[in-house]
This record gives C-alpha cells, structure tokens and sequence, in this order.
C-alpha cells in the first residue's frame, strides 16, 4: 500500500462469509508510527464479510501494519509513505508590463485542510508575484497572477514551498514590450517643441509600464524624462524640444539625434530625431513709414516651423 504524507487512506479487511456467522473484533498496529499511523479497525458484526480501517501517511519511508485478532497476528502488509509535493504550472513567457496566470497545485496530501505555500524569486526585478497563495480546504490548486516587471536577466525561478510538502519549481522568461511610435522619426525645428506618441499592444498591456527617457545629446534636442503607462492604457505622449544642430550623431550640423527608451536601465526601444535650422523670423508692416509721434503695428512671426 502506498499513501501520501496527510494522506488517510482506507484499507477494506474481508472474511470469508462462511465464517461470518458470528461478530469479530480486530486490531492494528504499524511498526513504525513517525511513518504511518493506522486507526482502529471496525468490528466485524454478525455475517459482515467486510471491515475497515484507515491508514494516515505521517513522514516519507516504509513500515508494517500489523492485523491482529486477541494475541494472534492474522494479516500484516507493507505501507510506503510518499511525500506530498507541489506542482506549478506556469506561463513559458511573461511581457514586462504585462500579466500571465501561474498555477499552484498540491498532489497526495491531506485536502480537508487549506494549505498555504510560499513563493520566492532567485532573482529580484524581473518577475513580481504574491509571497504566499493559499490553497482553500477541498481544493488542489490556486492560481495567482504574475507581472512581468524589468529585463535585468532574460529568466527567473520560482520556488513553491509548503510545510508536508516537496517543493516545486518552475522557470519564467520575460520578454520586451513590442514599442511603436508617431511620428516615427521625429521631426522638430530649433526652438520648437512637438508630441511624440508611444504606443505599445493592446494584448500586452496587463499591467503600469514606467520607461525612462533620454536624449542622445542634449544640446542637439531633449525630451521628457518618463513615459508611464498604467494598467490597459496602450499609449502615452512625451514631448521632443529641438536644442541646436551641432555635432549630434552624424556629421557637423547633421542636427541628428536619438531618444533611447530603456527599463531600469536596460535599453528596450529608440526613436531617431531630426532638428532643423529652417525656422525664420519674419517682421510685416502694414505702412512702411510712420509720423512720428503716431504708431504703427508691426507682425513678427516664425516661419518654416514643423506642422507635427
């Protein structure tokens, strides 16, 4: 017989009916109670062919139960108790940002009892989950909800522990948001500043996003310095401010930059960003001349400015 630590099993004990005509009573006794525990068997009434007993998994090994009849041992067999363990059936793959469902299972244990388990991390930063789950009386799983949250290790392992119980494992990888942004590339006079938008899938967006923003060089062009999505929001907009067109990333005066997007310092998306000096100053008069000790009125304006 093998049975499950917490687990009480019940063990039918049986006479031939010819030899029924009268009642029984029986008892029992493991040889090793710290392994399994067996409980009193029921009396045998009169032309009961059947009885029964239960027999309760404490600790891992191998013991034997012992039937007797007064003095007189009349049957024994061997009990194996096997540990208890969890299970987790976890998703191969969460998005930072984003939600997928782990599942906690117990297997072989005592079910009339809830069961708390604690979760833990190798690594902190990459994945988020609650540090316990509890599994309710007369249930075998629970499922708890796991956020994808920073791309410092491409994986981590989760450990489920439980008193009574094997410890279980699994491995979740993380993968970066799929980013897209309008316009794409950005365009920006000097002096100007226009709205850029980010926009990540609807699919994707389970949970806040918080991306840091900088600019590549900051006297060609700068630009806020976070773009946070909350929870299902699928796009945010940050502002780009055209600065100067001197050296940039290409040649002199190129005014070529790029505004890298990146999650606790790890880079995760860029957007190329173009200054140029084309915006002009222009003074309208509607006379060109005026009396002195009269007025006149006198447009200034900019022109060539990016329509975005």
């Amino acid at each position: 017989l093998t049975v499950r630590v917490g687990e009480a099993y019940p063990v039918t004990l049986q006479r031939p009916i010819d030899t029924a005509a009268a009642g029984l009573t029986l008892s029992a006794r493991s040889a090793d109670p710290t392994v399994a525990t067996v409980g009193v068997p029921a009396a045998f009434g009169v032309n009961d062919a059947e009885s029964a007993m239960t027999v309760t998994g404490v600790t891992p090994g191998s013991t034997t139960v012992t039937v007797f009849c007064g003095a007189l041992a009349v049957e024994s067999f061997t009990v194996t108790v096997d540990a208890a363990f969890l299970t987790l059936t976890a998703p191969l793959a969460v998005t930072v940002g984003d939600t997928e469902q782990l599942t906690v299972t117990r297997n072989g244990g005592d079910l009339t009892g809830a069961l708390t388990v604690t979760l833990e991390l190798d690594y902190a930063g990459v994945i988020t989950l609650p540090a316990t789950v509890q599994i309710p009386a007369g249930e075998q799983s629970a499922v708890v909800t796991v956020t994808g949250a920073g791309l410092v290790r491409p994986a981590v392992t989760v450990h489920a522990t439980a008193a009574g119980y094997t410890a279980a494992t699994a491995v979740v990888a993380v993968n970066a948001p799929a980013l897209s942004f309008d316009p794409d590339p950005a365009s920006v006079m000097l002096g100007e500043t226009v709205t850029v938008r980010v926009l990540r899938l609807a699919a994707e967006a389970g949970a806040g996003l918080n991306l840091a923003l900088q600019s590549s060089d900051t006297t060609v062009f700068t630009a806020a310095a976070a773009a946070n999505f909350a929870a299902g929001e699928t796009e945010v907009s940050f502002t780009v401010t055209g600065v100067g067109i001197g050296q940039g990333l290409g040649t002199a005066g190129s005014g070529y930059g790029m505004l890298s997007l990146s999650l606790a310092g790890v880079p995760v998306s860029s957007l190329d960003v173009f200054v140029s000096p084309n915006a002009a100053l222009a003074v309208t008069m509607t006379d060109r001349s005026v009396t002195a000790g009269d007025t006149a009125t006198v447009l200034v304006s900019r022109t060539g400015l990016s329509t975005r």
